[in-house]
């Protein structure tokens, strides 16, 4: 996603969900672009409101004693129950404040696992910290291998002053998506899965497997997105030797990896131009 133009991205997708279901006929479009807030997947969403179970109505006006008034309707809507789903409170009633301090959802934790505040920031990890567009468990399996190998002094996190840096980049990226409180640890499952893997020293070396195994970085390339780290891990992992599955290697195979090449110089100097 790196290499590509945001609002390509965002484009492409929208068409691929509108296709799906036109949110615009649904009254669910946003005024936001696709990637511009944590993504929410529900399938019976749509068959409930052709159904009339769900009505989706605007934000809340106010409150009357026996039900709800909404933003440009006059007449009550009589109700029991009013459900706030406002999500989790980022905080740590169990740490000083003066420690780590919160403000709004917001926490100063490089790579949202350790403060540089502390004295000895590795000797305190917070695990899964993090909001991602995939699964946070690889996540946290992935940091506290990170975190293992710190306690085993087999591995060092850089000085403050790199540290704060990288918290000030996520606070630059947060800025993708719309103001909300909702919206201060969220990351991208691969890139964030690639920078906590180039800290373990698991991260694929995708550039050198181009050449060396192509077969193996096609898969990589394209198959599904899992832990990728497992193939350069100190657990040895095993996994079939490609080479021997994969035969000659024809013409086709090496005008596809020349033209993907191409498709990738092409869409960063676009990116650099957008």
């Amino acid at each position: 996603m790196q290499f590509l133009p945001y609002g390509m991205i965002c484009s492409v997708m929208e068409w691929y969900v509108n296709n799906r279901f036109d949110h615009h006929d649904y009254q669910l479009k946003p005024k936001h672009r696709f990637l511009s807030q944590h993504i929410m997947v529900n399938d019976a969403l749509p068959n409930r409101i052709l159904s009339g179970t769900v009505v989706v109505k605007p934000n809340i006006d106010r409150f009357t004693p026996n039900g709800i008034i909404f933003k440009g309707e006059s007449q009550e809507t009589p109700c029991d129950v009013v459900l706030l789903a406002t999500g989790y409170k980022v905080s740590f009633p169990f740490i000083s404040q003066s420690l780590i301090p919160t403000d709004k959802n917001q926490v100063e934790l490089y790579k949202y696992m350790f403060s540089p505040k502390l004295a000895h920031p590795k000797t305190l990890a917070f695990i899964s910290l993090a909001q991602p567009v995939g699964a946070l468990l690889p996540i946290g399996e992935m940091e506290s291998r990170w975190f293992a190998q710190l306690m085993a002094n087999k591995l060092s996190l850089p000085d403050r002053q790199t540290m704060y840096e990288d918290i000030e980049s996520k606070r630059i990226f947060m800025k993708r998506f719309y103001e909300s409180d909702r919206h201060t640890i969220q990351v991208d499952w691969l890139d964030f899965m690639d920078e906590l893997a180039a800290q373990v020293g698991v991260k694929p070396p995708l550039f050198k497997y181009f050449f060396t195994d192509p077969e193996l970085w096609r898969a990589l390339a394209f198959g599904p997105s899992l832990p990728l780290d497992r193939i350069k891990s100190p657990l040895k992992t095993r996994l079939p030797d490609s080479r021997k599955r994969r035969g000659t290697k024809s013409l086709l195979n090496i005008t596809r990896f020349v033209g993907l090449i191409l498709f990738m110089i092409f869409a960063y100097l676009l990116n650099l131009i957008l």
